[in-house]
């Protein structure tokens, strides 16, 4: 298996404004900015030669995090209407209705798309590290450089691996080649090189990817200067919590019982009132970022953005699938108010009322404190610490649910019971936010689709769909490539 980086035809450019501070490159598809040869998906290198280049650079690095194809849209589309958490509504133009029914093939666009704009990432975080050393600042500059480019590299990586490779826990019994149930399975091309842009790349293991991505984060703590800068780029704390995302999604308890807890009781970040919850999500950030894509009037997704897919005053194609409301019941969940089932989701209103402006939240504090949750009741139920932490698990979970319900019963489950409130308190709080998908998989929990019409509407693991396809521009550019299983 051998995959050969290579461009569509959607080159996107970078310029660079000498005069501009560090916040002035942003990303684009327009033809007034440079476009970079079709042999080379990346900044240039020889261009960056000062820490003004380096930081521009950079800062267009964090730009293509919020293009319509990565977290913008794309990548959180996949999470809620692949999985069980939204349909299409009426409403619909049919653009995606291979996500929708689970059917997506690799010539789609949102795969094709997702695939090149995360190696273009990979690449551009490639030419900084092999610039920065070379270029005259102090040591403080340049760590802190090589701290967020390791990060955003290990970010893209990490995205490649929830999307294209199969459950980490996969077992051989499943037919899936190299499968282990410890992520010896395929996953995707590990690219370092600045140079011989045509140089042929194998598909490493997924536990080669994310042993480099965990390898890469820690590497990144100890590099980044800052312990907390604003939310919108990476920091030694959130360096630390997307860290622990990876442990979660590997079902590495131990280490998050060894790491994340410390974190955690440091109170670095606090949850939003309950009586702020619904006001918070017209604001740019609140105390409980911990990353966040930045999205201002000049930059934003427009009518691409999720905002515009969502609401009645955009186009409204996606909407709450019908069991949202039975996920809620009757009690009073202010959760509740930011979706209609069947009709529109209102998580992300616009700020001042432009549809689509909306900053993307990557990493929420309550994210966090349920992965704690989730970690207390994995340990006891598996024997791995001495102690029983149910009461550790009780006491988290119900942050989020008091935050959500005031009036909401305290807790008494344990066992397995405790652990499916929390997966399903897990559902309820990030809605929307890019996580339901690449949740189910990482337990590989069995789902159905309620408003499901396409004959695939039951999901049990092992299950080809748990991968998306390769796309076809990287088959046929190297013919020894594999594709995912049964595609």
């Amino acid at each position: 298996m051998i995959i050969k980086i290579q461009l569509n035809k959607f080159i996107r450019g970078f310029i660079f404004y000498s005069s501009f501070s560090i916040l002035s490159l942003f990303y684009s598809c327009n033809s007034d900015f440079l476009e970079l040869k079709p042999s080379h998906l990346q900044i240039e290198k020889d261009a960056l030669n000062s820490v003004e280049s380096l930081q521009t650079a950079l800062n267009g690095c964090y730009s293509l995090l919020g293009s319509e194809y990565y977290y913008g849209r794309n990548l959180f589309l996949i999470a809620d209407l692949y999985a069980d958490n939204a349909l299409l509504s009426i409403n619909n133009t049919g653009r995606y209705s291979t996500v929708n029914n689970q059917t997506v093939l690799p010539t789609d666009e949102i795969v094709t798309e997702l695939w090149y704009i995360c190696y273009e990432l990979i690449h551009n975080t490639n030419n900084i590290l092999a610039a920065v050393d070379s270029i005259k600042a102090s040591e403080k500059e340049i760590n802190q450089i090589k701290g967020e480019a390791k990060v955003l590299r290990a970010l893209a990586y990490f995205d490649l691996i929830k999307v294209f490779a199969h459950p980490y826990k996969t077992e051989a019994s499943s037919g899936v080649s190299g499968a282990n149930g410890n992520g010896g399975h395929a996953g995707v091309p590990l690219v370092l090189s600045t140079s011989k842009t045509d140089t042929l790349y194998k598909r490493e293991s997924t536990e080669t990817i994310l042993n480099f991505v965990i390898n890469e984060l820690r590497a990144s703590e100890s590099l980044l200067t800052h312990e907390y800068i604003e939310p919108n780029r990476f920091s030694k704390n959130s360096t630390r919590a997307l860290l622990y995302k990876v442990y979660h999604y590997t079902g590495n308890y131990t280490n998050l019982y060894n790491e994340m807890r410390f974190f955690i009781r440091e109170k670095l970040y606090t949850l939003v009132a309950h009586e702020n919850y619904l006001d918070s999500w017209q604001q740019e950030y609140t105390n409980e970022s911990v990353f966040s894509i930045a999205v201002t009037k000049s930059d934003y997704n427009g009518t691409n953005s999720l905002g515009y897919l969502f609401l009645k005053s955009g186009y409204n194609e996606v909407v709450p699938s019908t069991d949202l409301a039975e996920l809620f019941g009757e009690d009073s969940d202010i959760r509740k108010q930011l979706f209609v089932t069947g009709s529109e989701i209102k998580k992300y209103p616009g700020r001042k009322g432009v549809v689509g402006l909306d900053n993307i939240p990557v990493l929420r504090y309550s994210d966090l404190i349920l992965m704690n949750a989730e970690m207390y009741c994995k340990l006891t139920i598996d024997k791995r610490i001495a102690d029983n932490y149910y009461d550790s698990a009780r006491y988290y979970l119900d942050l989020i649910r008091f935050r959500a319900n005031p009036k909401a019963i305290p807790s008494f489950e344990t066992g397995e019971k405790l652990l499916s409130k929390i997966q399903t308190e897990r559902r309820k709080e990030l809605l929307f936010e890019g996580d339901r998908f690449y949740n189910l998989k990482l337990n590989m929990f069995s789902f159905s689709k309620s408003d499901c019409h396409s004959g695939n509407c039951e999901f049990n693991f092992p299950d080809k769909r748990a991968a998306l396809p390769i796309p076809q521009n990287e088959l046929n550019v190297n013919k020894l490539i594999e594709q995912n299983f049964e595609y």
